[in-house]
């Protein structure tokens, strides 16, 4: 014993309930996107390599899952069998296009090959969360928050590092991003996430450290001056809202409106450029003259991807190809993830995301209603995200495509019964 009634080599504090794999997990969700900020601060290669730092914890999240005891052969016997046909199916149908159809094959291969990786740990993290990993859902999305907080608190201090810079670039600013409406990848996330933990916690301390972290998402999502992200930051929090109990409805509001509100001022603290910030926000919804004004020029991606679609509609033209065949080097991605799909994929392809997460989506309100802890903040968040990438890039980034990928799998675990306690 030693003073204090403590037993020596007996760990104590949050996180002694979890087994080092598990611990892992929690350290990679917690430091990637600060990292992923830094790291991006001082690269300058080629796109294709730009996400390399998440794609590493995504390999690092499927070591941690194998090492934590996750049985393969059993996930995959529990799994949907449609899921699983539809993965294979995707899988093929991609390949399919690498090979026939893509304009430059190995492009496609490097971006496929990261497709493979998010499924795999999309996969593992649905199995380990299932079963003995039950306990780490919860922890997971408050450490995928701290993270968050941690690409914010970096992208600001980077931001004020050069605000005397002359001609510095404030449009491609890179701090996990490579253009500053990305910005609002993480802030829709955060403020979506605080909202569902913000709406699920009983301690006021808590309650306290979920709303700062929901005000901060806000006030992120308008400093990034997208319309699109400060739509979905609100479209996210909107469903945590619906989906909380009713006897929660009313109080919860008032921490939603004044975390949206507080986030305004806040982010006027310190505005480097007319292209970042509410003014730009409110400027170009409401600035506009014609529909191609409007939607920043998207309808020209839109129409182009929709006559990529009819040129190859059932496999598409591969992952990646749209940079080099409709939008001339200019545009990663047509700024619809519906038509993302179908153009990189075809009717085959789409058609297998839906059969794999259809089922997860139609299921939101009763796992909201079974692990509402769980639930809330991985439906905001995971909402928050495809509403967003109606009009960006959401469902084509590493970094946003990984949280979707966790709020899935953390969905997907959530079983009819009530969570314990």
């Amino acid at each position: 014993m030693t003073e204090g009634g403590r037993v020596e080599g007996v760990r104590t504090g949050p996180l002694a309930p979890f087994a080092p794999p598990q611990i892992a997990a929690l350290a990679i969700l917690a430091l990637t996107p600060g990292i992923f900020a830094i790291l991006t601060w001082f690269y300058q290669g080629p796109l294709l390599h730009f996400s390399i730092p998440v794609v590493v914890a995504q390999y690092g999240l499927v070591g941690c899952c194998l090492l934590g005891g996750l049985d393969m052969a059993a996930a995959v016997r529990s799994a949907r069998p449609a899921a699983l046909a539809a993965t294979a199916g995707l899988l093929g149908s991609a390949a399919l296009a690498t090979v026939l159809v893509a304009t430059e094959p190995a492009d496609d291969a490097g971006h496929l090959g990261v497709t493979m990786i998010e499924l795999l740990a999309g996969f593992c993290l649905w199995g380990v969360f299932s079963s003995h990993w039950a306990a780490l859902r919860r922890p997971a999305m408050i450490a995928l928050a701290v993270g968050i907080l941690g690409q914010v608190i970096v992208g600001y201090s980077l931001m004020l590092s050069v605000r005397h810079v002359q001609g510095f670039d404030w449009v491609y600013f890179r701090a996990g991003t490579g253009y500053v409406r990305q910005l609002g990848f993480y802030g829709t996330a955060l403020c979506c996430l605080g909202a569902g933990l913000l709406a699920t916690s009983r301690s006021p301390r808590a309650r306290a450290g979920f709303f700062a972290l929901t005000t901060i998402g806000f006030a992120w999502n308008d400093l990034s001056g997208g319309r699109a992200a400060f739509g979905a930051g609100i479209g996210g929090a909107a469903l945590v809202w619906a989906l909380a109990p009713r006897s929660d409805r009313r109080h919860l509001a008032f921490w939603l409106v004044g975390a949206f509100h507080l986030a305004m001022p806040l982010s006027l603290i310190y505005v480097p450029s007319p292209s970042w910030g509410l003014k730009d926000i409110l400027g170009r919804l409401f600035g506009f003259h014609s529909i191609s004004q409007f939607s920043s020029e998207r309808t020209v991606l839109w129409i182009g991807a929709l006559k990529g679609f009819v040129a190859s509609p059932l496999i598409g033209h591969g992952e990646g190809q749209f940079l080099l065949e409709v939008a001339h080097g200019h545009w990663n991605h047509p700024h619809d993830s519906i038509l993302q799909y179908l153009y990189q994929w075809g009717l085959v392809g789409t058609t297998c995301v839906v059969v794999m997460a259809g089922p997860i989506l139609a299921g939101i309100r009763r796992a909201a209603r079974a692990a509402p802890g769980i639930a809330l903040p991985a439906a905001g968040a995971l909402v928050g995200l495809l509403l967003m990438s109606l009009l960006e890039g959401s469902l084509y980034h590493v970094f946003p495509v990984t949280v979707v990928i966790l709020c899935l799998a953390l969905l997907a675990s959530v079983r009819a019964e009530p969570e314990p306690g």
